[in-house]
Formats: C-alpha cells, sequence, structure tokens
C-alpha cells in the first residue's frame, strides 16, 4: 500500500450502485483495490473479510454475505491458488460496461483512504449520494426531483444524507423574475402567477427584485476533483453513445452567471 493512498471515485457510476443497491460492495471493491500491488488483481480470500470487517463494521458472518455478494459483479468466485484461497478483482472498466451508466461527463473524485476507515452501510450510501448530488464542478442547479429519479432513492433518504454528509455545503438558488423599483409592480406578478408559492420579494440597492426558489446547488468542499481526461475508457466511450440522446441543458451559463429561461440565477451560501 502506497503512503497516502487514494481512493477514485467516478459519480457517473453512483446512480446505478445506488440503484442496485451495490454501495457497500462498490465501497468494498475499491478499498480492496488498495491492498493489491504492482496491478495485481489477486486478493487472499481471508484478507478480504479482514477488510471487509474493517472498512464496512461488519461482523464476519456479514462479511462473508457481502463479499459472496460481489462475485460476478466485483469480483470472482473464490478460487484456490498456488494453496491459498483468493478472489480476483474485476477492473473498473468491466463494472462499467455491466453497470452502463447515462450520467454525462463528470471529473473523478478523489478521496483520502483514511476516510474509509471504521464505516457502515448508512456511510458509504450518503457519501455516495452526497457525491453524485454535488458532481457538477460548475456548481449548476439540481432539483431534488432529479436526485430521488436517477438514485432511485427517496426524498427523505436524500434530504438526510445531504443533510448528515460532512463534505459538502448547499448554495440556495433563486430565479429573478422581475425588477422593479416599487414593490406594488412585482406583487401584481405574484398575484396573477398560476403558481406564486415560492416567489419572494428581496430589496438590494433601492430596487427589488422578485425571485422564484428553485433546485440547489451541492458543492463538494473536501475533496478534490481530477481532470477529465483521468476518466476510465469505458466511460470516454459511452460518452460518445449520449451525445445523441441527451436532453436539452436546463440551466445555461455566461460569464460565470447561470440562467434558467433567460432570466438570471442569484444564489445564497447556507
Amino acid at each position: 500500500m502506497s503512503l497516502h493512498p487514494q481512493i477514485i471515485i467516478n459519480p457517473e457510476l453512483v446512480p446505478n450502485v445506488l440503484s442496485n443497491s451495490e454501495h457497500e460492495i462498490f465501497a468494498l471493491w475499491n478499498i480492496l483495490k488498495i491492498f493489491t500491488s504492482n496491478n495485481n488483481s489477486f486478493i487472499d480470500y481471508s484478507a478480504a473479510l479482514q477488510i471487509a470487517q474493517k472498512y464496512l463494521s461488519l461482523s464476519p458472518t456479514y462479511s462473508y454475505q457481502k463479499i459472496n455478494k460481489g462475485v460476478d459483479l466485483y469480483w470472482t468466485k473464490p478460487f484456490i491458488s498456488k494453496g491459498v484461497k483468493k478472489i480476483s478483482l474485476f477492473s473498473i472498466n468491466n463494472i462499467i460496461k455491466r453497470l452502463q451508466p447515462r450520467i454525462t461527463r463528470c471529473c473523478p473524485v478523489c478521496i483520502p483512504f483514511e476516510v474509509f476507515n471504521e464505516r457502515n452501510s448508512k456511510f458509504y450510501k450518503e457519501m455516495f449520494i452526497s457525491i453524485f448530488a454535488s458532481r457538477n464542478i460548475d456548481e449548476r442547479p439540481i432539483s431534488l426531483e432529479t436526485i430521488c429519479k436517477v438514485t432511485n432513492q427517496s426524498e427523505s433518504t436524500v434530504r438526510n444524507a445531504i443533510k448528515n454528509c460532512e463534505f459538502i455545503h448547499k448554495k440556495l438558488n433563486f430565479e429573478i423574475i422581475g425588477r422593479g423599483y416599487t414593490r406594488e409592480s412585482l406583487v401584481e406578478i405574484i398575484k396573477s402567477s398560476d403558481n406564486p408559492y415560492g416567489m419572494r420579494l428581496i430589496q438590494s440597492s433601492g430596487k427589488y427584485s422578485l425571485v422564484k426558489q428553485i433546485g440547489n446547488s451541492y458543492v463538494l468542499d473536501t475533496f478534490h476533483r481530477i481532470p477529465l481526461r483521468h476518466r476510465p475508457e469505458a466511460l470516454k466511450k459511452i460518452d460518445k453513445l449520449l451525445l445523441d440522446v441527451l436532453a436539452e441543458k436546463k440551466y445555461t451559463a455566461k460569464e460565470s452567471v447561470f440562467y434558467k429561461d433567460k432570466n438570471p440565477i442569484i444564489s445564497y451560501t447556507l
């Protein structure tokens, strides 16, 4: 093991991992890779069990179950090599081919290995949800509904994950619907709206703005990202396939300002 090992998470994989309830074995696969050497995919079965106990806080029985659950998904069936029981970890490209992610490209997230020490299932689920929520390096808004739908998680699960995660912070975003020097003109817009909920008036520099709250932004504070060029080849191949089916972007950016339906967006950090 290197002196300061790092684990690289590709946010594009997270929705499939969560939808398949694979967050624990996905975490374990990433951890086991740290304990292989010289690009060797083999690891002793007994060592894998001990690592599962330590880094997933599992009993010996549950560690055995997790190793079995990952067979044919993240590693091979146990086999005997030179009298020792081993498993062989699958490559990241093989896992990508199985999961077939459908998320646009994101910079990989680099996490210090010590973050994974003595954690549990809840921690890994909440961390992966938060990494996905904060996947856009430009901090564009993303709705809670979108996160829930794409990751196949309930609203309460996503809310709690983002609230509990120590690695991100939230920015509130508001679409500016109108501006004026008096409250009255903007109040009329609220009254005539079919959906006035979430609208509010704010005053700044002698002017009023009518704003409506939209999806939050989630900012990754603790971990750094690595350039897109370091993403696995299998993800780069999927990029080309996604170009033909991508929906039109909901938000556009110009000179560091986001726009929704040509209306500028203002943000406040919590």
